[in-house]
């Protein structure tokens, strides 16, 4: 029966209950909000790469359709709200393999980035290396 006296008694709550009971909520809390924008950021960071190598992958199945394109000046491409700019380089015939000459595949270089290279601010958003058969390789 004593067990159930404080749920009956009318002193309530002193204020340095409320205080310390805030603090600790305000502890907890402070912990867990600093964790949404850090969250976010990651989120927005790997969406860009995706998204980079998403633009990578197009541009390697335009070139291995139409070889021709590697020689050519890319322009922006826009996804997502942003414009990627890709560069393709032809790795050299002394980096290759022999079972790559063998087969007359020349291996490429495709380069994406979130700004127009080659200014300071350029940064590589992905990099992808792929395939091509070229006509006079075979």
């Amino acid at each position: 029966m004593k067990r159930l006296n404080f749920m009956y008694n009318d002193q309530g709550m002193t204020l340095i209950e409320i205080l310390g009971a805030i603090t600790i909520l305000s502890i907890v809390l402070i912990g867990f909000m600093s964790f949404f924008p850090q969250s976010i950021l990651m989120s927005q960071k790997a969406e860009d790469e995706l998204t980079a190598i998403n633009v990578a992958e197009r541009v390697l199945t335009e070139v291995k359709a139409d070889p021709q394109l590697i020689d050519e000046e890319w322009g922006p491409i826009e996804e997502n709200q942003q414009n990627y700019y890709p560069i393709i380089e032809m790795v050299p015939q002394s980096d290759h393999d022999p079972t790559e000459i063998e087969y007359g595949l020349t291996r490429i270089l495709i380069k994406i980035y979130a700004e127009k290279p080659p200014s300071e601010s350029s940064r590589l958003s992905a990099q992808l290396y792929g395939y091509i058969e070229l006509e006079g390789n075979q």
